[in-house]
């Protein structure tokens, strides 16, 4: 939009002075006059720049006080107007005031007012200074220019081009009209004093300058009739339009802790621009709590505002924000325009952008052509980048030739906890993504003239959910398509909407008369804590009432603390020919009257699937864990609920009308009257594949499975005759508890192997024996009813399995392979549940007088892999006699394990290959620490040690073990570990008798190779050959028989004796090439050997020994 003037130099003035765009420039100094065309002069203010116009050494002229009293004086540069009564009004012949010239008004009070009329032919030009203790108005219709030296400083200012009479003047009624066309124009600094008022009133009115009215009022109106009430509630109203009005806002506005208000009405039929903001306006909000309140106010005929620039209403110092509001027939948004209304200490404000009509587009804006568009809209882009700092509502109101639409065409995205309104007279098109993803607060907010209708989604249009507040709000648009973010918090609710002394909590969405009929998407996320306390109230559920069309799916509600009379759920109260799916409930559900249920208190739509509620459920009549009331039909899902009630009471379902319930369970206890069923309360309709296995308690009427059946169908359902205490029912099968945990009870079920899960007798689902069927993609881990493996846990690191008996330790086997992590919680000896199956029965050992199966084996390809935690408790009295067997210990083979804080005692272990106490072969990734083996002898024919038999490959650590037991064998036998493979030993330690009877036998290790390290550990054991010193043995060393291929022993000792054949050392007895090290190590024991004997090393080749 171009501006009303442009500057040129007029050398009468010695300035730059404002003129109409198509008057022509000498430039300064080209000549004496200006030259305009007429068109020019009758529309803006030409006579300026002409000759006559005020000199620099002017004042006004001719003033003649026609009412009220007051004198007027003159000296120099300077005319001093004294008024004695409260209003006074004077005409003027002239009224400007030049260059370094001054008018003072010396006024009664701050209260008091000096009406100035010009009655002669020239402008007003200001370029001196005009100062008032009071409010002084200039009224001139040839037009008022402020140039950019002047300086005006009152109590309150008005200038005006239109008249105003001196009766409604002396009375206080500012009435302004006439028809004059020409501007008021300031590029100079007006300011009223804290609480005054500026008013500016003409056809046409530009500010370039400053205007500052703190705690006061900034107006400005156009048009050719204009009422001022600076007391009233509407302090400046254009009642007519004037010819081509405009206000041109370029400059500064500053009105803080007070308004701003800019309105202008055009004549014509055409649209056109009334309002052009491109400057800064601001109106913050005052530490002292006095909010800012800007308007920019077009017609809403065919007025169109423009607004870019700046319009500040913040709260920097403290309080709430303040006001914005843009308002038209058309609101053109400039991608640059920057609103605020932010509050960092309070409640931020609000922008209200109020066309007739307005799409939100992609981008930063559209385009507008003047006199042409007729619509407004405004880019997504600015939209965001102002809801950082504003509360906005997009409002059209029932005003001007447009529908009233809102439509929303570009994906609204943001983060701060902002409110977007979107309030339309009509409709409220949501055509992309509306997403605050701000966790406390924020998002979008629908004023649709009808809830139900007047929202709509097409096929791209949702509302993306974030927090409570955005949830409550699904009130507002009864048909959208809504999905959840992010998980809600619904704590707060437990606060809401106070009555009396308690609180209704939540409002559940949709009701009786307004039906939620869009889709709620839950994307897999949960709704916590919400609280819905209406019992007086009926449709209560998150959702109250969804009707035909609505689809609920993919949400989780849990904790809740749903109550209400009549149509209670946990996620809906009622719902007719919807349907409902992957969703569930868990929490407590209560209801005064009757159709009540965990999930749905009524159900007469299309379907329910893979769905479930736990927790507790109470009502009076047609109560259900599930479903109180049931039309529809139910597929895959259960419910673990306590169910009370009067009428009708089932597990599952309390009253079944025709219908079908299939592939489903109930499992929690049933209380009620008459028709109570673990299952089903009354049926009447099919019910297939499903199962009860609760305490049922009722009175007439009473079935494990079914209470009363009218008419209805009953193919292969159970229920549990021992856990319900019921052996009768009105239909189904009842079997025992045994029974119930046999997969052939359910054979007919599993026509898709996806649907259930019947294991049993040996098959496990996360470490426990499944007991009873489960949904396989339905049922949670905690919802599923298994015989136990182990004492309690879920195998991972924050809950691990945990054993408290030998069963539960043997029962690892069961699952050796996977990487389950356990926990040992007593100390198991022979008076613990299950030694004498496991270890020992007393006439004979456990397993064919095998005694105790070892955990984990390679000969079965599946090795333990698992985390033991011993839990600092102690397992005494193992037995294995297996002497031709491999890899023997409590652990037979581990695969990336840590065993840790473990004590063994009173141990007896033979085996053949690779025998240990704790571990026979440890492979890969294994970590042994704070292990200790106490008392008993543990023996084999190679690869023995009083820990591990055999550590090989790579990535395995001893740390903070010992083992003080008797161990022996043929070869390579250690007081710890028999055979040591790239493997380290740290601050470990053996005490017990090692004895071998041919070779590579050591205190604490057998044999050591492949890159093996001894770190701060020691053996103080003695070492010994079974066949004594003469025999054909070798490599015998009180700490390490063989060291070989990169092995490396640091701060490191042995005291025990050493006798053996050749290579005997008291530290090691033979240590080949490929650089071995030795390092702050020594030896005390008496060593013993034929042949290559050495205090600290029998045979040293290539190695080194140092410090």
């Amino acid at each position: 939009m171009n501006k009303i003037f442009r500057l040129i130099w007029n050398d009468t003035f010695g300035t730059l002075v404002a003129v109409a765009e198509i008057v022509s420039s000498r430039g300064r100094g080209a000549g004496k006059r200006c030259r305009l065309r007429l068109p020019a002069m009758a529309l803006l203010l030409s006579l300026w720049i002409c000759v006559g116009t005020a000199a620099a050494g002017t004042l006004p002229t001719g003033g003649n006080i026609v009412a009220g009293s007051g004198a007027i004086n003159s000296s120099g540069n300077t005319l001093t107007v004294t008024q004695d009564t409260q209003r006074m009004a004077a005409d003027w012949t002239s009224f400007s005031i030049g260059q370094n010239n001054t008018v003072n008004f010396n006024q009664p009070s701050s209260s008091a007012v000096a009406l100035n009329r010009v009655t002669g032919a020239d402008a007003s030009v200001i370029q001196g200074a005009l100062n008032a203790n009071g409010q002084v108005f200039l009224v001139n219709p040839n037009g008022v220019l402020f140039s950019s030296g002047a300086q005006v400083n009152v109590g309150g200012f008005v200038a005006s081009t239109l008249d105003i009479s001196n009766d409604d003047f002396m009375a206080g009624n500012y009435r302004f009209a006439g028809t004059s066309s020409n501007a008021i124009v300031n590029q100079g600094n007006i300011t009223a004093h804290n609480g005054g008022s500026i008013a500016l009133i003409a056809a046409r009115i530009e500010n370039s300058g400053t205007l500052t009215a703190n705690g006061g009022n900034v107006l400005m109106g156009a048009g050719s009739k204009v009422t001022l009430d600076l007391g009233g509630p509407v302090k400046i109203e254009v009642e007519e339009a004037a010819i081509d009005a405009l206000i041109e806002q370029g400059g500064a506005i500053r009105a803080d802790g007070g308004l701003v208000y800019l309105t202008a009405r055009a004549a014509g039929e055409l649209t056109s621009t009334v309002i052009n903001h491109t400057g800064i306006t601001e109106a913050q909000s005052l530490a002292t709590g006095e909010n800012g309140e800007i308007y920019l106010m077009g017609d809403m005929e065919h007025g169109r505002i423009e607004v870019a620039g700046t319009l500040d209403a913040s709260a920097p110092h403290g309080g709430d924000g303040g006001f914005v509001e843009t308002s038209a027939a058309v609101v053109d948004i400039k991608p640059d325009l920057q609103v605020t209304t932010y509050a960092p200490e309070g409640k931020t404000g609000e922008w209200l952008i109020d066309p007739t009509n307005i799409e939100i587009v992609a981008g930063d804006g559209g385009s507008f052509i003047e006199n042409v568009s007729t619509s407004s809209s405004i880019g997504a882009d600015t939209l965001v980048s102002n809801l950082t700092n504003n509360n906005i509502t997009v409002q059209t109101p029932a005003a001007g030739d447009d529908p009233g639409n809102i439509t929303v065409s570009a994906d609204l995205v943001w983060d701060t906890n902002t409110q977007l309104t979107l309030d339309a007279h009509n409709n409220i098109n949501v055509n992309a993504t509306i997403e605050n993803t701000n966790a406390t607060g924020g998002g979008v907010y629908f004023d649709a003239v009808n809830n139900r209708t007047a929202v709509q989604f097409n096929e791209n249009g949702k509302v993306v959910i974030h927090n409570i507040e955005q949830l409550q709000w699904m009130n507002t648009a009864l048909n959208g398509t809504y999905e959840l973010g992010a998980d809600i918090d619904a704590l707060a609710t437990s606060n809401w909407n106070p009555d009396g002394e308690s609180y209704l909590g939540f409002t559940p969405i949709g009701t009786f008369a307004a039906h939620f009929t869009g889709t709620f998407d839950g994307l897999g996320h949960e709704i916590t804590d919400l609280t819905i306390n209406r019992p007086g109230t009926d449709y209560v559920g998150l959702l109250g009432w969804v009707n035909s069309g609505g689809t609920v799916k993919n949400i989780g509600l849990t904790d809740v603390f749903i109550s209400g009379r009549h149509y209670v759920g946990g996620l809906i109260g009622y719902a007719t020919q919807g349907s409902v799916t992957n969703s569930y409930v868990t929490g407590s559900v209560k209801g005064g009257g009757n159709q009540v249920g965990g999930l749905i208190g009524q159900f007469s739509g299309s379907s329910v699937t893979n769905s479930y509620a736990t927790g507790s459920v109470e009502g009076k009549n047609f109560v259900g864990g599930l479903i109180g009331y049931n039309e529809g039909t139910i597929d895959t899902n259960y419910s673990t609920a306590v169910v009370q009630g009067s009428y009708a009471t089932g597990g599952l379902v309390g009253y079944a009308k025709p219908g079908s319930i299939t592939n489903s369970y109930a499992t929690g206890l049933v209380e009620g009257g008459y028709a109570t069923g673990g299952l089903i309360g009354y049926n009447e309709g099919t019910v297939a594949n499903n199962f009860a296995n609760g305490a049922v308690l009722g009175e007439e009427a009473t079935g494990g499975l079914i209470g009363e059946n009218s008419g209805g169908s009953i193919f292969y359902s159970f229920w549990d005759m021992h856990t319900s205490g019921i052996n009768t029912s009105a239909g189904g099968t009842g079997k025992t508890t045994t029974e119930m945990h046999m997969p052939s009870t359910f054979s007919d079920w599993n026509e898709d192997d996806s649907l259930w899960t019947l294991t049993a007798g040996g098959e496990s689902e996360a470490g426990y024996e499944v007991v009873l069927p489960y949904l396989t993609n339905v049922t949670r881990e905690e919802d599923r009813m298994m015989s136990t493996l182990f004492a309690g846990g879920w195998g991972n690191g924050e809950n691990p399995y945990t054993i408290t008996d030998w069963n539960q330790l043997q029962n690892i086997n069961a699952v050796a392979g996977e990487d389950f992590s356990f926990k040992l919680l007593n100390i198991l000896n022979a008076s613990t549940a299950g030694y004498d199956l496991q270890v020992n029965g007393g006439e004979a050992l456990a397993n064919d007088g095998k005694g105790w199966a070892p955990i984990g084996s390679w000969s079965n390809s599946v090795p333990y892999a698992g985390t033991f935690d011993g839990n600092d408790k102690k397992i005494s009295g193992l037995i294995i006699d297996r002497p031709g067997e491999y890899d023997i210990g409590l652990f037979g083979t581990v695969v990336d394990t840590t065993i840790s804080n473990l004590t063994l005692s009173d141990v007896d272990i033979l085996g053949g290959y690779s025998v240990g106490s704790v571990v026979g072969l440890a492979g890969n990734n294994t970590h042994l620490e704070n292990i200790n083996v106490t008392d008993g002898a543990v023996a084999g024919t190679y690869d023995v040690g009083g820990l591990v038999g055999v550590m090989t490959e790579s990535l395995r650590t001893i740390v903070d073990s010992h083992a003080n037991v008797s161990v022996s064998g043929n070869a390579v036998v250690g007081g710890l570990v028999g055979s040591l493979y790239g493997s380290s030993i740290i601050n470990s330690s053996a005490s017990g008798s090692v004895n071998g009877l041919s070779r590579e036998v050591g205190g604490l290790v057998g044999e050591a190779r492949s890159g093996a390290q001894i770190i701060g550990s020691h053996a103080t054991g003695d070492v010994a050959s079974g066949a004594g010193e003469e025999a054909d043995s070798r490599n015998f060393g009180g700490l390490v028989g063989l060291a070989d291929d990169n092995v490396h022993i640091e701060n490191s000792y042995a005291t025990g004796n050493v006798v053996g054949g050749r290579y005997v050392g008291g530290l090691v007895g033979w240590m080949g090439a490929s650089l071995k090290t030795i390092q702050r190590s020594y030896a005390t024991g008496d060593v013993m050997g034929t042949e290559g004997v050495g205090g600290l090393v029998g045979f040293l080749d290539s190695s080194t020994i140092s410090e």
